[in-house]
């Protein structure tokens, strides 16, 4: 499970002493100034994650409309679509339900504080601690009530790092002959003809959506799965 340090979010409540009413439930005065409310009910409240509400519809809308790399693909890639693509890519793969759900869920937290870059998210710390924590309340109030493994998360995370020279590559049409600033970097994963022709398929599938037609797809998947693991569970 992610977790992130309890004093330094207590820290961050401290910061505003104003402007503050109650919950719907009137147990936890929330920070408007600090929360951010949602088209299907969803609120948060970066300084206090006891003030939380997470409806999945509000998952499903905001990542399937949240572009890859800030926008800075010639063809659009919605965060939605790139989850999708691993976990299409794990299920033919054989993987587990759990580690399906994981893969369109370990971007779920970007639904409420946006896709920061991986090169300045590095720069903030303080901010992966608190994507952390959010996403362990995101999974608490979606009915998963255990924790997913660092077996899981392996899983996972390998296909999240081999996969993104390969979004570059294709959202970009770039070939494997020009200089896109990869290759030197031994990221892109030609050693696994299989893996990279399979991903690439995800790839090029899914980008031909529209962000509605991609909000179902992924609207049925979360169903699916969420459902098969609290059920188990």
């Amino acid at each position: 499970m992610k977790t992130v340090a309890g004093d330094q979010t207590q820290q961050q409540s401290e910061v505003y002493t104003t402007d503050i009413h109650l919950s719907s439930e009137g147990e936890y005065p929330v920070n408007k100034a600090t929360t951010i409310s949602c088209v299907h009910g969803s609120y948060v409240d970066f300084s206090n994650f006891r003030n939380v509400s997470i409806n999945k519809g509000d998952i499903t809308d905001r990542i399937c409309s949240i572009n890859r790399y800030n926008g800075g693909t010639v063809t659009p890639f919605s965060v939605g679509a790139h989850s999708l693509a691993i976990q299409g890519y794990l299920r033919k793969r054989g993987a587990s339900e759990r580690v399906q759900l994981l893969a369109l869920l370990h971007d779920a937290t970007e639904a409420f504080v946006g896709d920061m870059v991986t090169p300045l998210k590095k720069l903030f710390p303080a901010f992966s601690k608190l994507e952390d924590k959010l996403f362990d309340v995101i999974c608490a109030q979606l009915g998963i009530t255990e924790p997913f493994t660092e077996a899981e998360w392996a899983e996972v995370k390998l296909i999240d790092e081999v996969i993104r020279p390969i979004e570059w590559v294709v959202l970009n049409d770039f070939t494997m002959h020009d200089d896109v600033g990869v290759w030197e970097q031994d990221m892109f994963p030609i050693s696994d003809t299989v893996r990279t022709l399979m991903l690439t398929g995800e790839i090029l599938r899914l980008s031909k959506n529209t962000i509605v037609h991609t909000r179902s797809i992924y609207h049925i998947a979360l169903d699916m799965l969420l459902t098969e693991v609290t059920q188990r569970g």
